[in-house]
């Protein structure tokens, strides 16, 4: 499964600082990642959703907290700064 500290790597090697994404393009560059069975395994079962679109969600989250990605519109996200490893 992919850990918090390999999606925000991915991130910060994706996303151009001050432009927006949306979700759905933030998803598309982790399909070539996918290869542990479990991250397709909806998190919780009651969600719809695989584990790792809800762990890439949180930590689009957490950056955001952080103040390391902005959120101005839903399903819009723009890296301002490095997003932290830790």
């Amino acid at each position: 499964m992919l850990s918090q500290f390999e999606i925000r790597s991915i991130l910060n090697n994706y996303m151009v600082r001050n432009k927006a994404y949306h979700i759905r393009e933030i998803y598309v560059i982790f399909d070539p990642y996918l290869i542990d069975p479990e991250d397709l395994v909806p998190s919780p079962p009651e969600f719809r959703e695989q584990k790792w679109k809800r762990n890439v969600k949180n930590a689009l989250q957490k950056a955001k907290m952080r103040g390391e990605v902005l959120n101005p519109s839903r399903g819009y996200h723009i890296r301002i700064k490095q997003i932290g490893l830790s």
